[in-house]
């Protein structure tokens, strides 16, 4: 793990190692790494399968962020709740709303 990850990444990351089987909660954390110069965001679930061992599971939620991220914008720059609700649909592949939006409502678990 040393070997493949920043100092920093490898001490955050067998920390939450060690709590997982301490406690034997799953930890969750989110990480964001530069890859090839893009911005990769990515979601860590860690349980704990033995008194010593660990599984560690990593997703990537690079397009999840991107959106929260437009819908951020949008919000921080009073496009209003039409525009915000257009970003979501075009990223869910919902097209353009045909009718205006009058009320959005959306949850983002993590």
């Amino acid at each position: 793990m040393f070997d493949s990850l920043s100092p920093e990444w490898a001490t955050c990351k067998l920390a939450a190692i060690r709590r997982a089987i301490l406690t034997g909660q799953m930890q969750t954390y989110e990480q964001c790494l530069d890859v090839g110069g893009q911005t990769v965001y990515e979601e860590v679930r860690i349980a704990a399968i033995s008194s010593d061992e660990a599984m560690v599971w990593v997703r990537d939620i690079t397009e999840r962020k991107e959106v929260e991220n437009q819908m951020q914008q949008a919000l921080d720059e009073s496009l209003g709740l039409n525009a915000i609700c257009t970003i979501w649909r075009r990223a869910i592949g919902g097209g353009v709303p045909r009718a205006t939006v009058t009320h959005c409502k959306s949850h983002v678990s993590g």
